[in-house]
């Protein structure tokens, strides 16, 4: 482009020549009327110009008139929902709780929360339609497929059978062939219509023996008793033994009742002191329970 010389005091051909050039810069920098490609980083000032009056269509001019139009919709409390918009928070809000913090803050307390752990026990839960369960493998939904496999209507119908012939508490009737448990219990308590009540116990030791022969002839001894019904009696007592020598090792000797007034013991071996022969009885302790 060219200029015409000014004649200004003071001012030399070099400076004159300094604003020409920046002239040039500015002219350039404005373009001209038909410049495209303008962005937010390139392009003349007529080519972003041209740039947002293309993008400035009338439809977008419209939208922008309904914003104006629509301007009495956005009352109080729409005003409020928008100001609660700031409840979303920052990414790194921390502080979430089940009644504070921001939704960032929340959703980063549930990621904090949700280790990998966690996860796996979920995942032990497992789906539908898996098998293979036992009592030390598979997922829960397998172990429950699993007894609900083995939980056979036979087997259940078992277990209802166990519960009837069981019975209730007010059964009667029962026998040795028949009856429900409870009835079978009944008639044992209620047996002759007095109960299995206990009359009278009688206990007491008997302690280790050597009978000489010359006096005592039998081989056994006898404990006395108080008078019983020996159809209502159990003797309860120990099982003694007595070891004599290698050969014949220990010989067992089991006290009974044998009268209405004598428990017996017969003895275990003899043996011989100088010219005496002696019965020889183990010791033993004995209860005798007699019923009403």
């Amino acid at each position: 482009m060219a200029y015409g010389l000014v004649n200004i005091k003071g001012v030399t051909e070099e400076e004159i020549k300094a604003v020409e050039e920046t002239l040039d810069d500015v002219i350039t920098l404005l373009g001209t009327t038909e410049n495209t490609g303008g962005t937010a980083s390139a392009g003349t000032v007529m080519a972003k110009l041209n740039k947002l009056l293309t993008d400035w269509t009338n439809v977008r001019a419209g939208k922008i008139d309904t914003i104006n139009t629509n301007a009495a919709k956005l009352t109080d409390t729409r005003v409020g929902y928008i100001d609660k918009l700031a409840n979303f928070g920052a990414t790194t809000d921390t502080g979430g709780t089940a009644t504070a913090g921001t939704v960032m803050a929340k959703l980063n307390k549930l990621l904090t929360d949700w280790t990998n752990a966690r996860a796996i026990k979920l995942d032990n839960i497992g789906t539908t339609g898996e098998t293979g369960g036992s009592t030390s493998a598979g997922t829960v939904m397998a172990k429950l497929n699993k007894l609900l496999t083995d939980w056979t209507n036979t087997r259940a119908g078992k277990i209802d059978t166990i519960n009837s012939a069981i019975g209730t508490t007010a059964n009667t009737g029962g026998t040795a062939t028949a009856g429900t448990m409870m009835a079978k219990l009944n008639a044992l308590i209620t047996a002759n219509s007095k109960g299995l009540k206990v009359k009278r116990i009688q206990r007491g030791f008997a302690s280790n023996a050597s009978q000489d022969q010359k006096y005592y002839t039998n081989d056994y001894r006898e404990i006395n008793i108080s008078e019983i019904d020996l159809t209502k009696t159990v003797l309860i007592t120990d099982t003694s033994g007595n070891q004599w020598n290698s050969t014949y090792g220990v010989t067992i000797t089991i006290p009974y009742i044998s009268s209405t007034t004598k428990i017996r013991q017969y003895r275990s071996h003899t043996s011989k002191s100088g010219d005496t022969n002696y019965n020889v009885y183990p010791a033993f302790n004995w209860s005798i329970i007699e019923f009403e």
